[in-house]
């Protein structure tokens, strides 16, 4: 029997002092818990006749609005009539953080290793447990874990579809974390700050964020730097953009689509349209695709799929003589591993850059493929055009070298210097908050951006490249690589002894291995769930993070200023 946890009215604007009484009967509901398998249980629900307020297990209604009781209850409703206990909610979401398990998945586990269901009971519809369960279980039990943390009441809508139930709180979630950061943003220990030894005899204090970025993002508006997220997952376009899926989909034209064909009337562009067709029905080409796109692990193991969108590059020798090359051609965006944004893009060949027209380069004066390292190659121009959903671009994460993450951001089209400052004023504005130390595998042009700009920044933080890839991939000859991004250039990163590194600047590579694992898990999702799943499982993570450095006995804390200047 599932009771609500009172048995009077505990409303504040209620004063009625008498017993709660039944509402209706008692329902008959499915509870999926952890070590009992599937079990049939009633639901119980009383009723305040003073102030209308029924009350259910784990929330009360009071006008349309569900408002949680404090705490954590024992089980927690995910469906009509549907409850899964608290303890295998938990369960679900540590194989999430630490195997990449999907909802999904975890569905598949329970029923073959946790249901205890046998017979024809292994069949019935009302003891399967569904992923939209679990996802729901999972959104609950993270927002009432920060109702708790941050002592708020967790209200949802009672109406409606419980499909878009929870949108509205993970927004306000969502919106918080990228106000305020992780709860560990202004973490301290032993490992991501350091006491140095000035040479003057004087002590000062610095410490280090290392910042890089990592390949994997979800559906999003294919207008180039549109944020705005879009109605269904399916759409190529947000709403305020919706117009442009009448048109060409060859980069650069605006002419509308022909009917029957997501091209114009143009044969240079309608050739494209066919080459795709043809290579999207050969066999070698689906092969291919899958291959570059397989994220590692499937979201689900018993009907794994392959991702369906299409970005076509051309040469311009593969197309028809009366193309119009000059509505063909556009800069090509930030080069990412294809397989790891999710999106399939069909590399052809190069433009040659002597046939490329004029066009704006505000933007991409600050990109970082247009302000290449000198012992970088130039990648060219290609021919594009987008026959599938376009996905976002990476996730750009900041975290300290201890391990922990204080925050994170998506950038929607390319990784370019200006987003990645952009960034980080938005988590440090003030100088006192500032890191020492932001370790970025691309701080020579950073840091030229800055000197360029006449920005003071370049004298609050030093931007060093981490050592691997200064020494793999930066030209030494080059001023901003060889002196002010230069890792030896800086004492204080060196160990005690001269030998090896005090921080570990490449902890982002390493973060990035478990944080691309949630790359089949994500690649679907809504910008408002794709948004709320990271930030939780980088909460969750942190917490580990925590512990472990507690039980390695390394001293920590949290900071209010900045511990240091620059000298």
């Amino acid at each position: 029997m599932l009771y609500p946890p009172t048995r009077v009215c505990d409303r504040p604007f209620c004063t009625n002092p008498r017993l709660l009484r039944d509402k209706d009967e008692h329902k008959v509901v499915t509870v999926f818990t952890l070590d009992r398998g599937v079990l049939q249980g009633f639901r119980v629900k009383l009723y305040c006749n003073a102030c209308r307020t029924y009350y259910r297990h784990d929330y009360a209604v009071h006008q349309g609005v569900r408002t949680y009781y404090a705490g954590y209850p024992e089980y927690v409703e995910v469906a009509l009539h549907t409850y899964i206990e608290v303890r295998l909610l938990r369960l679900f979401t540590a194989l999430t953080l630490l195997s990449w398990t999907s909802a999904t998945n975890a569905a598949h586990v329970y029923h073959e290793a946790l249901s205890l269901l046998s017979g024809p009971d292994r069949h019935k519809a009302c003891y399967k447990l569904r992923p939209e369960h679990i996802w729901d279980g999972f959104t609950a039990l993270a927002l009432l874990r920060d109702a708790d943390e941050r002592s708020y009441a967790m209200e949802l809508p009672h109406t409606g579809e419980q499909r878009s139930r929870f949108t509205v709180a993970m927004e306000a979630r969502n919106a918080h974390m990228r106000c305020a950061g992780q709860p560990e943003f202004n973490h301290w220990c032993e490992r991501c700050h350091r006491r140095y030894n000035e040479p003057d005899g004087s002590v000062a204090y610095v410490d280090a964020l290392v910042c890089d970025g990592i390949g994997m993002g979800r559906p999003c508006c294919s207008v180039p730097h549109c944020t705005m997220p879009l109605a269904s997952t399916q759409d190529r376009f947000c709403p305020g953009h919706s117009d442009q899926a009448l048109l060409c989909v060859v980069d650069c034209c605006s002419a509308p689509a022909q009917e029957g064909h997501k091209t114009c009337s143009d044969p240079a562009h309608r050739a494209l349209e066919d080459r795709f067709d043809l290579q999207n029905k050969a066999q070698f080409h689906l092969r291919d695709r899958l291959q570059r796109n397989h994220p590692g692990q499937a979201s689900d193991s018993l009907r794994p799929d392959a991702p369906s969108d299409d970005i076509i590059e051309v040469n311009v020798s593969d197309l028809p003589p009366s193309s119009s090359v000059s509505n063909l051609l556009l800069p090509v965006q930030s080069q990412v591993p294809l397989a790891s944004v999710g999106d399939n893009r069909v590399p052809l060949a190069s433009v040659d850059e002597n046939h490329v027209p004029p066009h704006d380069h505000s933007d991409a004066a600050t990109s970082a493929s247009t302000l290449p390292c000198p012992e970088k190659p130039d990648v060219g121009h290609k021919v594009r055009a987008a026959f599938g959903r376009t996905h976002t671009h990476n996730e750009q994460l900041f975290v300290r070298p201890c391990g922990m993450i204080p925050a994170r951001e998506t950038c929607h089209t390319s990784e370019s210097i200006r987003i990645v400052l952009e960034f980080f004023r938005k988590y440090f504005p003030d100088p006192r908050y500032m890191p020492r130390f932001l370790v970025y595998d691309n701080g020579c042009r950073l840091y030229q951006h800055l000197e360029k700009a006449g920005d003071p920044l370049k004298d609050e933080v030093a931007f060093p490249v981490d050592v691997f890839h200064w020494k793999c991939k930066h030209k030494k000859s080059d001023d901003a690589c060889s002196i002010h991004c230069n890792p030896y250039s800086f004492p204080e990163l060196l160990a005690e002894d001269g030998d090896g590194w005090f921080f570990n600047t490449s902890i982002a590579e390493q973060t990035n291995v478990w944080f691309g694992g949630f790359h089949a898990i994500v690649r679907e999702m809504t910008a408002t769930r794709f948004d709320f799943f990271l930030d939780e499982m980088i909460k969750q993570r942190n917490a580990l993070t925590r512990a472990s450095l507690e039980a390695a006995g390394v001293p920590l804390g949290n900071r209010n200023i900045r511990l240091s200047t620059r000298t």
